[in-house]
């Protein structure tokens, strides 16, 4: 008796577990960068700033903890005030920022990037929770306290900065966006004066005012073309290797660094800054 090895349908068997195992890879990766796009367009809330008070991981063996300011939402004319508000309540504490927003606002967002920069505050993308809040509202009332601050913790995972937030994001001495956040970019929507008749792009005038700011940031003016690469409705995501070449990012880092580093100056490394913040200071 012979037997007749046949290697088809071993060969079919591999292909298709590995077809299923590249539709599962795609399916994966459109999930990662589609999802923070769909997640900016369902906010719809105006941005808050709350200050938060750092809590276990984040405090030092003396019981000093670092804060920041959470900035999550919307991006709207009034929101400048909202900022300059909380800024004045800290006077000269340099609390960086964290922020999740799908944008808003261009005007708003140069005004609130040269406050920050005034101010000489760090940023990160990055959202705020409080460990006993639902996963659905990180920052649940039970979290805040009379005064209006709140505890909480920092992560990167599902936060994102997009649209006019990326030229907010600028304003920061030091910017970090972990690998987990998101940094997006599109083409500005603006309508006919008059008119309520919406178009894609900037007049010429708004064009040139942002590529000045851009550039007074210190940021590759190279950002505003890869805007135009993406359609209003659409997003074209600035990824961690690109937004640092083209200095948005200054430094390859996530907001939990950026936190944990406090107050760092301009020519010194987050690593650095976190290592030393660590230890208690003499007595």
């Amino acid at each position: 008796m012979m037997f007749r090895f046949s290697p088809w349908p071993l060969f079919q068997s591999y292909r298709n577990a590995f077809l299923r195992l590249a539709a599962i890879a795609v399916a994966i990766f459109m999930t990662m960068t589609v999802q923070p796009v769909i997640a900016a367009t369902a906010v719809g809330k105006p941005m808050e700033f709350v200050l938060v008070h750092g809590d276990m991981a984040w405090c030092r063996s003396d019981n000093r903890c670092p804060d920041w300011i959470s900035a999550e939402g919307d991006i709207t004319p009034d929101t400048p005030t909202k900022l300059r508000k909380i800024l004045d309540r800290l006077g000269d504490d340099r609390v960086p920022i964290v922020v999740s927003s799908p944008g808003g606002d261009i005007g708003a967002a140069l005004e609130m990037a040269r406050a920050i920069r005034k101010h000489n505050l760090m940023i990160a993308v990055g959202r705020t929770r409080w460990r006993t809040c639902p996963v659905a509202d990180p920052m649940c009332a039970k979290a805040h306290m009379p005064d209006g601050t709140m505890k909480g913790e920092t992560y990167s995972a599902g936060a994102f900065c997009n649209s006019a937030c990326t030229l907010f994001f600028s304003g920061g001495v030091k910017r970090v966006c972990g690998q987990w956040a998101w940094l997006g970019v599109h083409q500005a929507k603006s309508f006919d004066n008059g008119a309520q008749i919406e178009r894609a792009g900037l007049s010429p005038q708004w064009e040139k005012k942002v590529i000045q700011f851009i550039e007074e940031m210190g940021v590759d003016k190279h950002l505003f073309d890869i805007s135009l690469e993406a359609k209003p409705n659409q997003m074209r995501n600035v990824p961690q290797m690109e937004a640092r070449s083209l200095n948005l990012t200054t430094e390859l880092a996530a907001v939990e660094d950026l936190v944990a580093a406090r107050n760092c100056q301009d020519n010194e490394p987050l690593g650095v800054c976190a290592a030393r913040a660590r230890i208690p200071p003499r007595k």
